[in-house]
């Protein structure tokens, strides 16, 4: 029988074997480490601790809110115009409202624009919006009518 045709593990393949084992566990590891680190926006609910006390508070607004059946849309137009269209529960125009919108970008920038808008009539309010740069901003929708109010919060797109 010849002895050096047969296959055998040594000490060296198997120091390397664990080497290559442990070197593709720790790379794949670096690669979801820099994504992660990456793509996390960071904090994104300031005071959450807060909020978290008064959570049962901000579940029967929202309730009270939906009892409501308001609805909005946000739109802004190319001259800077932020419009808002409310519809009451009958999907009328909802008109004699006092409705303001607040801007922020959805990372980074902590800035907020708030801005008052003026009611249109046939539901529609309007405000002028002097976006500090372009694309994806986040509109927080405030809309009082006698004594209810409406919440919401939309994704509004701005263009150059």
């Amino acid at each position: 029988m010849n002895d050096k045709s047969a296959f055998r593990i040594t000490g060296r393949m198997v120091f390397f074997g664990l080497v290559a084992f442990f070197g593709v566990i720790a790379a794949v590891n670096g690669v979801f480490m820099y994504y992660a680190l990456d793509t996390f926006p960071g904090l994104t609910t300031e005071d959450s601790y807060r909020k978290g006390i008064v959570y049962n508070r901000t579940l029967d607004d929202a309730a009270a809110q939906k009892r409501l059946g308001w609805t909005s849309n946000v739109d802004v137009s190319d001259d800077g115009m932020v419009t808002v269209t409310m519809t009451g529960k009958s999907g009328l125009p909802l008109s004699g409202a006092r409705a303001s919108v607040a801007l922020t970008r959805p990372l980074g920038d902590e800035t907020t624009l708030q801005i008052e808008l003026k009611a249109l009539g046939e539901g529609r309010y309007q405000g002028a919006f002097a976006a500090p740069m372009p694309g994806r901003w986040k509109a927080e929708v405030l809309v009082e009518r006698g004594g209810d109010s409406y919440r919401m919060r939309h994704e509004v797109m701005v263009k150059e």
